[in-house]
């Protein structure tokens, strides 16, 4: 089957379970290149074997701590090293933290989430930019949550790393409109995944 993505390379971070796994199935069943990142090196390797090559394409896992700019650097780096350039990129990488109101959170709570919701997508996109700006353009879209758009208690911190998600896509598009590079955000509401069912 021969589509728009066809030797195309498409990079998911945080592409291990939940939303980034389907879309990592996705990508590749449309014989796109995929490069998936994530913290769960376990899961990461089992998945890229299960996968295997579909309709010409093929996955590659990078274990990666979107929280530590050495390691995203790196990603970009080996996502060029394999497959020449990246071409669309989803920085979709998550941790909600425990619930409860804000002045029972900790200081390490705070830092993980926003070090994993909002410096991470940061992070994705410089270096993702970077190298589009080298190689003509291509598409970022970075997940937010319903979260970012109505908060809601208990969750105060998340909340705000996804409220910050909008608020840098926005600022990011505006910058890179003329370059040829497109950057959405979507905010998702209820998924039932790992995630959901660790909350509700």
């Amino acid at each position: 089957m021969v589509t728009e993505f066809n030797n195309k390379t498409a990079l998911v971070v945080g592409g291990t379970t939940g939303i980034r796994e389907a879309v990592v199935r996705e990508f590749l069943s449309r014989g796109c290149n995929v490069v998936f990142a994530g913290i769960e090196e376990q899961l990461g390797f089992a998945l890229q074997q299960s996968l295997g090559t579909i309709n010409g394409a093929t996955t590659l896992f990078v274990h990666t701590d979107v929280r530590i700019e050495s390691q995203v650097e790196s990603l970009i780096r080996t996502t060029e090293e394999h497959f020449g350039r990246v071409h669309f990129a989803l920085n979709n990488a998550g941790y909600e933290g425990p619930f409860g109101p804000i002045q029972d959170a900790d200081e390490a709570d705070f830092d993980r989430i926003i070090g994993t919701n909002l410096k991470g997508v940061w992070l994705g996109m410089k270096h993702e930019i970077k190298h589009m700006l080298r190689h003509g353009g291509g598409s970022i879209v970075n997940t937010s949550s319903s979260a970012g758009v109505v908060s809601i208690p208990q969750i105060g911190i998340y909340s705000e790393s996804k409220h910050g998600i909008i608020g840098l896509s926005k600022a990011a598009a505006l910058e890179q409109a003329r370059a040829g590079i497109r950057i959405n955000v979507i905010a998702p509401g209820p998924v039932r995944t790992g995630l959901l069912s660790r909350v509700v």
